[in-house]
């Protein structure tokens, strides 16, 4: 997964405030994802915690489509839980 993200992280890093990184990748991840996973929601970052940050996937199109948890558990759900 890193070399397909090529430089984006170290730019990203330096353009945005850490303070507001997890919204605007949020927002962005809702925006350019959809097709792909299908409904998202824009959720909060831990229970209690008012700071949008999450995306919820309602029901992801990838996972649908190929019927392999494999595929799910490798390309999204272990890189983002890191």
């Amino acid at each position: 997964m890193k070399a397909l993200a090529g430089p984006v992280p170290t730019v990203f890093r330096s353009l945005v405030p850490s303070k507001y990184a997890p919204a605007l990748l949020a927002f962005s991840t809702k925006l350019f994802t959809g097709f792909l996973v299908g409904r998202t929601t824009i959720t909060q970052r831990a229970p209690g915690d008012d700071r949008a940050g999450g995306v919820l996937v309602h029901r992801c199109s990838v996972l649908e489509h190929s019927e392999c948890k494999g595929v799910c558990m490798r390309m999204c759900k272990l890189p983002t839980e890191k």
